[in-house]
C-alpha cells in the first residue's frame, strides 16, 4: 500500500534487545494525514535504528512511504500495525 500525506506527529524512540539473539532493536511510530477531500490519519511504524535515521521525520514535512499491514496477537486480542517498507522522495526510496 501506498500512503502520501503529511508528517502531524512522531512518537519517542522505544529500544530493546531481543530475549532470543540479544540484538539491539529500535522502533518508531509516527502519524501521517492524507491530502485528500476528506484527509485520513494514518499511523505508522519503522523499525531498525539506521532506517530511523536515514527516514529524517520532521513535523510538517510532507512525505510518501510504502507500507504494509501486519497483524499480531496479545493476550488473546489481535492488533494491527502498519509497518514501513520504503520512505520516498522524489519517488526514490531513501531506505536503501
Amino acid at each position: 500500500m501506498l500512503e502520501k500525506g503529511k508528517v502531524v506527529w512522531i512518537d519517542q524512540t522505544r529500544e530493546g534487545k531481543n530475549s532470543r539473539t540479544g540484538e539491539m532493536w529500535q522502533s518508531l511510530d509516527f502519524v501521517i494525514e492524507t491530502d485528500e477531500r476528506f484527509p485520513r490519519k494514518v499511523k505508522l511504524n519503522l523499525y531498525g535504528a539506521e532506517r530511523i535515521a536515514k527516514a529524517m521525520l520532521e513535523i510538517g514535512k510532507v512525505m510518501e512511504f510504502e507500507a504494509w499491514v501486519e497483524a499480531h496477537e496479545y493476550d488473546g486480542k489481535w492488533y494491527n500495525e502498519v509497518r514501513v517498507a520504503k520512505v520516498l522522495v522524489n519517488g526514490q526510496n531513501v531506505l536503501l
